[in-house]
């Protein structure tokens, strides 16, 4: 007689075989996200930013931050820099300093508080938008300028979108700039404070010409950029390393106005200041064809202070140059602006002293604010004593401190 297994045996059956080939485990969770999360303060309260926008390379855009002035985005392990755009805030990273960074730990939330400075003239609430195309794809990092008075500056994401805050009334010239591109890209915007100017897009193609120069006076490396001549920043892919033995090339220069610069202070040299005390850095014009641009360097004067924090009534030092007869200070404040000492139109300098130190004596000083000066060693004529000349200088970039609260 034939016999058949009850179905609910077999069931059974099934079920302990698979038990038993999976172990009774549950399968593991999935790993933790990579995140950066920002906390952007103003610099003076230290209160929350709402408002900013803020860009982390590799993530998914620029992102307006909340409330409480925090914006938490996904990223891939690794480096990634970080800017940072606010209405009446200068633009994170200053003039003549490069994007900040953030390392990502894998499966981490690493975070990061970002410090961001007033801007002291020019501060107003409207905003420029639009993408940036390179031969039609999206492109990232490219500088776009809003130039007027003031100036204004924002940079493009992954996806080519841009943002320019705190713009006020007024007609600009708005431009796109990316190192390996062609033309003079360009267009007149005018804007309303509070209002937001959108679709300012830009489709740039690749190109560009031959910016060459010698460096005459010293030995060593460095580096040369080329900046935006309204908001002194460096235009991204327009800066290369230089020996200064053998020059300089930049490639794929847009058609335009620059200024140079060169920074040796590595090799204790600066860009010489007297060429450029009355005209400021050299200018460079782009158009049809290669251009060349020369130019000198001189000593760098060393061990200025202070640097990180300081009171609101710093004294100001750096070490003594042989053969200077005076020194002259410029004191700038976080968007670049000379508020003290420095050189008139004419190149004459506003202040100076004899010593190797001076207190600070320019307007107040805001708590938490960030500033930067710079040292110039002088020489007088022996025979017209009211003519000098400038034999060295501190970094392009000056040393940097904020005031404590």
């Amino acid at each position: 007689m034939h016999t058949s297994t009850p179905r609910f045996a077999s069931g059974l059956l099934l079920a302990l075989v698979v038990t038993a080939c999976s172990g009774g485990e549950e399968p593991p969770p999935p790993p933790p996200p990579t995140q950066v999360q920002l906390t952007v303060v103003d610099a003076v309260d230290d209160g929350p930013l709402a408002g900013a926008f803020v860009y982390v390379a590799g993530s998914a855009g620029w992102t307006e931050v909340s409330a409480d002035g925090v914006v938490t985005l996904e990223v891939d392990p690794g480096t990634h820099a970080y800017w940072v755009v606010a209405p009446m805030h200068v633009t994170v990273p200053p003039p003549l300093t490069d994007a900040p960074t953030v390392e990502a730990a894998a499966n981490q939330t690493t975070e990061v508080r970002v410090v961001v400075d007033r801007r002291s003239v020019g501060a107003a609430d409207g905003t420029i938008r639009g993408t940036v195309t390179v031969d039609g794809t999206p492109a990232e990092g490219v500088l776009v300028v809003a130039a007027g008075v003031p100036s204004y500056e924002g940079y493009s994401d992954a996806t080519g979108a841009y943002v320019i805050a705190g713009v006020g009334n007024g007609s600009f010239q708005v431009r796109a700039r990316q190192g390996g591109t062609a033309g003079d890209a360009s267009q007149n915007v005018t804007t309303t404070a509070g209002q937001t100017s959108d679709g300012v897009d830009f489709a740039l193609v690749s190109g560009g010409q031959d910016v060459t120069g010698t460096i005459a006076g010293g030995t060593g490396s460095g580096r040369v950029a080329l900046l935006d001549p309204d908001v002194r920043r460096v235009v991204p892919g327009l800066s290369v390393s230089a020996d200064l033995a053998s020059g300089y090339t930049i490639t794929g220069v847009p058609a335009g106005r620059y200024r140079l610069l060169g920074a040796f202070d590595a090799d204790a040299y600066v860009m010489d200041p007297e060429p450029i005390r009355e005209n400021g850095l050299p200018v460079v014009d782009v158009d049809a064809a290669a251009v060349t641009q020369d130019f000198g360097v001189a000593p760098a004067i060393d061990g200025l202070a202070p640097t990180g924090t300081a009171t609101a009534t710093p004294e100001l030092s750096w070490a003594p140059f042989a053969g200077a007869d005076y020194y002259v200070v410029d004191f700038r404040d976080a968007a670049g602006r000379t508020i003290w000492g420095g050189f008139d139109a004419t190149g004459n300098w506003s202040t100076r002293t004899f010593d190797t130190s001076v207190m600070y004596g320019g307007p107040a000083l805001s708590p938490g604010a960030r500033y930067t000066f710079r040292v110039f060693a002088a020489v007088q004529d022996p025979i017209v004593p009211s003519v000098f000349a400038l034999v060295a200088a501190s970094e392009a970039e000056g040393a940097s401190f904020r005031v404590a609260r």
